[in-house]
């Protein structure tokens, strides 16, 4: 009984260590579980592509289609959607298109033919800030930026905010707040407390967190999403 409590008490102790050591480190990013330097010595665009996991690889012939690899190297912040990202955007498509013809297949083949070079900057184009947005120029409260992309064919902004959130506390032994970098498609007006002020959830903003935030590259700064956003912030709900 006795090594039992010890063995509990070192976890413990080993536990409130480490979470120290994320908190204490968010001017970092984190990538795979490890602190990384936020500095890296390439463009964006090579940043991306030399993933090790491949993550981005879907959304750089995007990018490539649409002819904005010079665009994403400028002097830009690229909220970056992952592979996984566009992945639940073709299985939103492909359950909106089933009401029509179940046999179909929506996939990266299915996106180029379907849509011009122009339709795809403007696809493309909601997740590029003129402005590097660090995490000095983020705030809690947030702000709206315009985006080098479009919403219905109309001008597309997105509401960026850095924002405390009550995880990764102990009472007694850890009492600072993580931050995440968070970035939403506001819908209707902003919602309040999750929801939009008319009540109408068709209007409830498209809220997501950043999962890896602050990296620095020699021409801007890379934002990447959470997987389970859907690119283009499309969803289907029969």
């Amino acid at each position: 009984m006795k090594n039992i409590l010890m063995k509990h008490f070192a976890w413990i102790g080993i536990s409130s260590i480490l979470l120290l050591g994320f908190i204490s480190c968010e001017k970092d990013y984190i990538l795979g579980g490890d602190l990384h330097d936020p500095n890296v010595n390439m463009t964006t665009y090579d940043y991306l592509k030399s993933h090790p996991q491949h993550l981005f690889d879907t959304i750089l012939i995007i990018v490539d289609a649409a002819g904005m690899k010079d665009v994403i190297n400028g002097d830009v912040t690229f909220f970056a959607p992952t592979n996984y990202c566009f992945n639940t955007f073709c299985k939103n498509m492909e359950a909106y298109y089933h009401e029509t013809d179940e046999n179909l297949k929506f996939n990266l083949d299915s996106l180029l033919d379907r849509y011009s070079k122009e339709e795809l900057r403007e696809m493309m184009g909601g997740y590029i800030v003129q402005e590097k947005l660090t995490y000095d120029k983020l705030t809690q409260a947030g702000k709206m930026y315009p985006t080098m992309g479009k919403d219905d064919k109309k001008p597309a902004s997105r509401y960026v905010s850095y924002e405390e959130v009550d995880q990764y506390t102990v009472p007694g032994v850890i009492s600072t707040k993580p931050k995440y970098v968070f970035y939403t498609q506001i819908v209707g007006d902003k919602d309040v407390n999750g929801k939009d002020p008319s009540g109408d959830d068709d209007l409830n903003d498209h809220r997501i967190q950043v999962q890896t935030s602050g990296i620095l590259t020699t021409n801007g700064v890379i934002h990447v999403l959470q997987n389970t956003h859907s690119w283009t912030f499309w969803t289907y709900n029969p």
